[in-house]
């Protein structure tokens, strides 16, 4: 193939990829050159109609990969709803990586703007939930911190200890009850009621299992402070102080959850953080 036959070669297949995905895209310019001229009708269809075909199956291949993500978000709404929705959605945030495990990522940002959908902010909060599994999934593996290696830090110690959460982990504060109305819409039953409940939720990556659970709100408190960073001395103070009515309660049951999350395998190392001595 002489280079002039590649020029045009590589000219006419950039024409066509611009032509099937254009229609899908904000703002896409006019193709440049008229279809008629270089795709020929068939007997039952006229170039443009040819080109159409392949338009509309690159947007239901990318719809068939955000209802993966997003299943009970279609669920809750609908399939005719939800591909107005993702056909609204890709045309802001159209596919631009090589692995279209990336495309939905931005779906709850994108919900939470000034957007026209059925039941928004419930469907955020499911959206929220689902992306977090998706990203938990894909995480890389970390190494898992050990109850042995804790019980090695003296008890006089524990208060300076610093936490480094696994990178399979996410915290999630919603407005309704996404995890459990997720939980039902994938095993195909009818979900709880839609009305606004706060709620907490953890969701990581355990022997290779994704994993929902559902937390109190001193448990997301105490959680959040630990996988920021901060020392258990301090994650402890911080959740007491929020919740002062319940320092008792909370003293019984904090070293509990904290047992409950090394053994789940939430953390993947400590450290000592001491405080700097005074000279």
């Amino acid at each position: 193939m002489s280079a002039r036959s590649a020029r045009s070669l590589r000219s006419l297949e950039t024409w066509l990829q611009q032509e099937i995905v254009r229609p899908h895209e904000r703002g896409a310019r006019p193709a440049r050159v008229r279809t008629a001229s270089v795709i020929l009708p068939s007997a039952s269809l006229d170039p443009a109609a040819r080109v159409a075909i392949y338009a509309d199956a690159y947007f239901l291949r990318l719809l068939e990969c955000l209802v993966e993500d997003y299943p009970a978000v279609q669920a809750i709404i609908g399939p005719r709803a939800f591909a107005r929705l993702m056909r609204q959605y890709l045309s802001v945030h159209p596919s631009r990586h090589y692995s279209l495990s990336r495309l939905g990522t931005r779906l709850p940002d994108y919900l939470a703007g000034d957007v026209r959908a059925p039941r928004r902010a419930l469907i955020r909060d499911v959206a929220l939930v689902e992306r977090a599994m998706a990203e938990v999934f894909d995480a890389q593996i970390t190494p898992v911190l050990s109850s042995a290696s804790l019980a090695e830090v003296p008890a006089a110690d524990w208060e300076f200890v610093r936490l480094r959460p696994i990178d399979a982990l996410r915290l999630l504060a919603l407005e309704h009850r996404a995890n459990a109305i997720v939980t039902e819409s994938r095993h195909g039953r009818p979900p709880p009621g839609f009305e606004r409940t706060p709620t907490w939720v953890v969701v990581y990556r355990h022997d290779y299992t994704v994993l929902r659970v559902d937390l109190t709100e001193p448990m997301f408190v105490l959680l959040g402070a630990l996988t920021s960073g901060k020392t258990l001395g301090n994650a402890i103070r911080t959740t007491v102080r929020r919740f002062p009515a319940q320092i008792e309660a909370l003293q019984a049951e904090m070293f509990g959850w904290f047992r409950d999350w090394v053994r789940d395998g939430l953390f993947q190392s400590l450290e000592m953080k001491r405080p700097a001595k005074r000279r």
